[in-house]
């Protein structure tokens, strides 16, 4: 695994259709040219694979996920950037939007995906989603019922247990492991 600025400078190598690899070598510099660590965000990509990528994210202040890391894995289709990239968590937290497959579901990644969309919004996207869920379009009913019929101790109770479980309180617990 190397960061988004090593990609960047060092690309040989890399064989892909020109269109898709020079989108994802775009989305590779614009994150070196940020800082994603006050975001929240640690990108990684593997050093002869630049359409998978292993990401970490910060559950944001405010949310039930707060101080939590969690760990998700990046994918891009062949037709790239016309189709949204997958993102999945590798260990899921407990959440209305998020099945314990570590899939999610949300419009941004699916139906209202537009090829002008970054990563790096997408990722702002689901950070957005930890803190406020989207009970409109929940990907598991049981856990929104949690919500709906008053059992929002059961539902934390739920949170806490998978935040103990699939996040870690410091990102350089995920590298290290």
């Amino acid at each position: 695994l190397v960061s988004p600025k090593y990609i960047a400078a060092q690309n040989k190598g890399v064989i892909l259709p020109a269109r898709r690899k020079g989108r994802l070598l775009k989305e590779l510099r614009n994150l070196a040219g940020t800082d994603l660590e006050k975001e929240g965000i640690r990108v990684f990509s593997f050093k002869d694979q630049i359409d998978k990528w292993r990401v970490l994210i910060k559950g944001p202040d405010g949310s039930l996920y707060k101080d939590r890391w969690f760990y998700l894995i990046v994918e891009f289709p062949a037709n790239y950037p016309n189709a949204p990239p997958t993102f999945r968590f590798v260990h899921p937290p407990f959440h209305v939007n998020i099945g314990d497959n570590g899939f999610i579901c949300m419009s941004n990644l699916d139906k209202d995906y537009r090829s002008s969309d970054t990563v790096h919004d997408l990722l702002g996207m689901i950070i957005s989603l930890l803190m406020c869920p989207n009970k409109n379009d929940p990907l598991d009913q049981t856990r929104i019922d949690m919500i709906k019929k008053g059992n929002e101790a059961q539902f934390q109770q739920k949170v806490d247990e998978y935040n103990n479980k699939n996040s870690k309180a410091n990102p350089d617990d995920w590298t290290t492991d």
